[in-house]
């Protein structure tokens, strides 16, 4: 079964001018995602202290009753180089607006090291699990990430990319493989652009699990203060045991 995930918004992104100093947080969508497939996770910058994001998104589910689901991601800069969040994904139910059933999933981001030419080397620890919902075990994930930003002839860039181990508890599931690439890029003010590569695949190879590679493209549009409207397109141009499709994900994003 094909688990949906947190909006994905890297951490500020390194200013390639000055070679070290660090852009403030940038909105940006993956993961999904977020493998986790999740338009993935965030990256592996962590947010300044005191400062939050939140994002909520409505995206298809094709394994749900009503094939839509909302997503909902939160992070906070608990202190410097430690950020703490939580995502959510519920089904929707018009019948019944009260009743949560999907995932929930908290994480704890540290950055282990941040280097003059503007790396930055984060881990990241999850544990989640479905809820109402029988076929989505607790499971544990680990993973590391990097990021680096730098200049470009069309703005300012960055490239990130994370591997990841997750262990389930269910007998019926099978550990899982991820890894991420993302490209991102400012084309202009107030505009964010990003691909995204995925993979989320069968870690034991038992030859009997889902997996999937996923690519993404990500456009972000600052309305307002702090307020920014997302769009992702997200296509499977590989998958086993799971037929995703195309989907189209619309989202609002707040950073407070």
């Amino acid at each position: 079964m094909r688990r949906p995930g947190p909006t994905r918004r890297p951490g500020p992104v390194p200013s390639a001018s000055g070679g070290a100093g660090l852009l403030r947080a940038a909105l940006l969508l993956v993961a999904a995602l977020a493998a986790g497939p999740r338009p993935a996770l965030a990256g592996a910058w962590t947010a300044e202290p005191g400062s939050s994001f939140l994002s909520i998104a409505v995206a298809p589910d094709p394994d749900g009753p009503t094939g839509l689901r909302r997503d909902r991601y939160i992070e906070h800069g608990w202190r410097e180089g430690l950020t703490i969040g939580l995502n959510s994904n519920q089904v929707i139910d018009p019948g019944r607006p009260d009743r949560f059933e999907g995932r929930v999933e908290g994480f704890v981001r540290a950055r282990l090291l941040r280097s003059e030419a503007g790396d930055v080397v984060s881990l990241q620890a999850e544990a989640g699990g479905g809820f109402l919902k029988s076929d989505d075990g607790a499971d544990v994930t680990a993973r590391l990430l990097w990021g680096r930003g730098f200049a470009s002839r069309f703005g300012d860039a960055w490239a990130e990319a994370s591997v990841g181990w997750r262990v389930e508890s269910a007998s019926y599931e099978a550990d899982r493989a991820l890894a991420t690439a993302v490209l991102g890029l400012r084309p202009g003010p107030g505009w964010l652009s990003l691909v995204q590569v995925e993979a989320d695949l069968d870690g034991e190879r038992t030859g009997r699990a889902w997996q999937a590679a996923r690519i993404s493209w990500i456009a972000v549009r600052e309305i307002g203060r702090g307020d920014s409207l997302s769009l992702q397109v997200e296509a499977t141009p590989w998958s086993h045991a799971v037929a995703d499709g195309v989907q189209v994900r619309l989202g609002l994003w707040r950073r407070f």
